[in-house]
This record gives C-alpha cells, structure tokens and sequence, in this order.
C-alpha cells in the first residue's frame, strides 16, 4: 500500500472509526481530492504537501461528521396539517395550535 495512503488511514482510524469505515472514508477522501483538483492548488515551497493532505483529509472528516449529524428541516418534530381546524388565528395572526 502506498505510503500516504497508510498515513491517511492512520488518521482516520485514531479519530475512533472501524477497519472498514476508515477504509471507506480515505477511499472516499483520495477520489474527493482527486475529483475535484485539489492538488491543482498547491504551490511548491508553501509548505510540505503532507501538512497540507492532514489538514485536508481533517477537514473532510470533519465535513463527513456533520453530514452524517445533520437533520433535515424539522426533523424530530412533530407534524401538523394546518387543515386539521387546530390552526387558529392569534394575536400575532395565523399559527397557533391549538393543543390536542
């Protein structure tokens, strides 16, 4: 396996991911990388290209935490049709809900 591959595959399982998730997520990251020409924008003498994959593959990672976090609109919450007649005009105009 290549070298930066082992590294990057280090990462990910320390920050707590399974064998086959670690796998999948650095797969994921390198195809990322490559898709969409990251490596377009380095400059040489900027710094060393392995700082500049950790922090890139961090970024990910972090990126791929919230996406998996994340809830749609509403989510948790309870419906309510608003052709129910619980809906009521208030104070402040329509909106109110009536409780059950």
């Amino acid at each position: 396996m290549p070298r930066l591959l082992v590294s990057a595959l280090r990462v990910v399982r320390r920050q707590g991911h399974n064998p086959a998730d670690a796998c999948d997520l650095t797969q994921t990251f390198f195809a990322q990388l490559l898709e969409k020409n990251y490596l377009g924008s380095i400059q040489q003498g900027r710094g060393r290209f392995r700082y500049f994959l950790l922090t890139a593959l961090k970024h990910f990672l972090t990126d791929e935490w919230d996406r998996v976090r994340a809830q749609k609109r509403g989510g948790g919450q309870k419906i309510v049709s608003l052709d129910d007649g619980r809906c009521v005009q208030g104070a402040y105009g329509w909106g109110a809900i009536l409780p059950v």
